[in-house]
């Protein structure tokens, strides 16, 4: 997700910002899993922690892109790259 905000590059827009537009836009819950309907474009990874404590890390699916970058259009953010620029920039920065 940080990397993806990076790329995108929108104002104001750091990982913590789009974390909460998408919660905004119901597509994450408050504890920033996806709603059901969005699934297909999340990847979401448990991680073990202390106590018997499971961590859950929301990862974006490539595939996601494009429908991100148009709902981030429908809500007046600024998106001037295309997908295949910010796929080929996320790979790198990985």
């Amino acid at each position: 997700m940080n990397n993806f905000a990076k790329v995108i590059d929108i104002e104001n827009m750091g990982r913590n910002n789009l974390f909460k537009w998408f919660r905004e836009q119901q597509i994450l819950k408050s504890d920033n899993v996806p709603y059901q309907q969005y699934m297909k474009y999340f990847f979401v990874q448990a991680i073990p922690g202390a106590n018997g404590y499971t961590y859950y890390k929301t990862l974006i699916k490539p595939t996601a892109i494009g429908y991100i970058l148009k709902r981030l259009g429908k809500d007046g953010k600024i998106v001037t790259k295309s997908v295949e620029n910010i796929l080929s920039e996320i790979n790198k920065t990985a």
